[in-house]
């Protein structure tokens, strides 16, 4: 259903292998599930704070060649919202356009970003800048410097593992 071969599904299963977000999202969706539901554990329904200590986030690979990472900051089946700090090595990319339902708000915390939005209207971001924005208009970013990283942290409501599409431009 999710278009993985059974011995993919069973490494990810038996923890010799750890899904990129797209094929995390592809199984969700075959299941009907968030990824909120996969990978949070039972804990997450007691308190109503969580506290996340350095060194305990969830690390993803955004794209399949691993350049770009993302550092999940908080999983809960009832999270309104999804915060994670995203990593761009130099000259890494988010990838082709993404729209999705909800919010976002985009803040580089080091190294600095462009922006692309609607039909490819840009906006060059540096260490401080954030913006807000409806997720239904086409985005992606990129990091056009040659040598240093870039560190968004980038929030998103609802989480959309679910509702990701490519936008049709």
């Amino acid at each position: 259903m999710c278009g993985l071969s059974p011995s993919q599904i069973s490494k990810i299963e038996t923890g010799n292998a750890d899904p990129s977000v797209a094929v995390l999202a592809r199984i969700c969706s075959a299941l009907e599930v968030t990824a909120a539901s996969v990978l949070a554990s039972a804990e997450d329904a007691a308190p109503a704070i969580h506290p996340l200590r350095a060194g305990e986030a969830m690390m993803m690979r955004r794209l399949a060649d691993d350049q770009v990472s993302e550092e999940i900051l908080h999983i809960s089946r009832n999270a309104v919202m999804q915060p994670e700090i995203i990593v761009f090595p130099p000259g890494a990319t988010s990838g082709a356009p993404l729209r999705h339902s909800g919010e976002e708000f985009f803040y580089v915390l080091t190294g600095s970003v462009i922006f692309f939005f609607g039909n490819e209207e840009s906006l060059t971001m540096s260490a401080g800048d954030s913006i807000y924005f409806d997720c239904s208009i086409p985005h992606r970013w990129e990091n056009s410097d040659p040598k240093e990283e870039a560190r968004i942290l980038v929030v998103t409501s609802p989480p959309p593992f679910l509702t990701l599409q490519r936008p049709k431009l």
